[in-house]
């Protein structure tokens, strides 16, 4: 049997660690848990407001931190009750606590930076070099260890200058103007893709039957041929595929969906073929503001040989809706999907995929009916 599993990050590198289980090492020094100079209920607050010398361009705002100095927050993720703050002093990363959640694991460039209490709302690193570029990720671990949506997000940070004349804080322009600088970069990114690929993981699966039942029209000396490929978000062999792609310009979104056929097999020859409609493959556009799209996918596929009493009995079958920014960065803020097949979402902008989200399929009896298969749900945020 298996069960849904998140795509995490992995720890590289050999780690020194200190006693209480920080990273130490050359680069960084011991590095211990800082409290963020900023939350998610002060990013809310500046986002809303009216105040002439809160400069926003796009995703990106020009806030104040709790010491008085200026830096450039990310306010794309806000709705996901996640952000960060880039200065010259150090990157501020913000979270709303969840009492489900028992600790956070921050990364940074692939190794573990440190480990916070799930009681914490943020971190601060405050070992990165002005100019240097970081790619972070946040893990978080659930009280329960069947749960599957603990928090999980990344972004990748640009550190800004310091001002010559201030030193190594921003100055009101110096902040206006990196903020500037990262909505122009993101402006440059034309489109952004995300897709929806369903599979089977084998090459072939025996039909299932429920003793005498035969749901699907043949007994279980045969076979449904499937796509026999792993996770490899490049391949053309899928059950669904379902994609919008956001072109940024003004916000508009395209559709594309497919369905591959549905063959029966036995003894190495194929017996039947069925095609399935695609009309029940919809991604739309349900929103969007100057800073982000909302889009909607709302999608089913039954196997056409296994329909019980006209009803779909073996849909594949999913749904979410997700936020995007022109800036890169994601928020699913809600999904739910059949755990047969295999699922997997992905975003894509010129020149880069990002794997977002994968599930395996729960059990082969799901072929055959839903009421044997409990739907997943999931949530995700993160940078693409």
């Amino acid at each position: 049997m298996y069960s849904a599993r998140i795509l995490c990050a992995s720890v590289a590198g050999v780690l020194a660690l200190s006693s209480g289980g920080q990273l130490a090492s050359a680069d960084t020094g011991s590095v211990k848990s800082k409290k963020s100079r900023v939350t998610i209920a002060k990013l809310k607050k500046d986002r809303s407001s009216t105040d002439r010398r809160v400069a926003k361009n796009g995703a990106f705002q020009v806030v104040q931190l709790e010491d008085s100095s200026l830096g450039v927050a990310d306010v794309g993720l806000l709705d996901g009750a996640q952000a960060y703050v880039l200065s010259p002093e150090g990157v501020d990363i913000a979270w709303e606590s969840r009492p489900d959640i028992k600790s956070y694991q921050i990364l940074r460039d692939g190794e573990a930076l440190a480990d916070v209490p799930g009681t914490s709302e943020g971190y601060r690193d405050d070992t990165v070099r002005p100019g240097g570029t970081y790619e972070y990720k946040v893990v978080g671990e659930s009280v329960n260890p069947d749960a599957q949506d603990a928090p999980f997000w990344g972004f990748s940070a640009k550190v800004p200058k310091g001002d010559e004349k201030s030193g190594s804080e921003l100055s009101s322009a110096a902040a206006v103007q990196s903020s500037k600088a990262l909505a122009a970069a993101a402006a440059t990114e034309a489109t952004a893709t995300v897709g929806w690929k369903t599979f089977i993981a084998e090459s072939f699966v025996q039909v299932p039957a429920w003793g005498v039942v035969e749901p699907c029209g043949y007994d279980d000396s045969y076979y449904f041929k499937g796509d026999g490929r792993s996770w490899d978000v490049y391949s053309q062999k899928n059950r669904t595929h379902l994609q919008a792609t956001i072109r940024w310009s003004d916000k508009s979104v395209t559709q594309g969906a497919w369905v591959g056929p549905t063959e029966v097999w036995k003894n190495g020859v194929r017996v039947a073929t069925r095609q399935e409609s695609n009309s029940a493959m919809i991604a739309r556009k349900a929103s969007n503001t100057p800073v982000n799209v909302d889009v909607n996918f709302n999608f089913s596929a039954a196997n056409p040989f296994c329909k019980v009493l006209n009803v779909d009995a073996s849909k594949i079958a999913g749904s979410m809706m997700i936020r995007l920014t022109p800036g890169g960065s994601y928020s699913i803020l809600q999904g739910s999907h059949r755990q047969i097949p295999a699922h997997q979402i992905y975003i894509t902008r010129p020149g880069v995929v990002t794997d977002v989200y994968r599930a395996s399929a729960y059990a082969p009896i799901c072929l055959v009916g839903y009421m044997t298969c409990p739907n997943a749900t999931f949530t995700r945020n993160g940078k693409f």
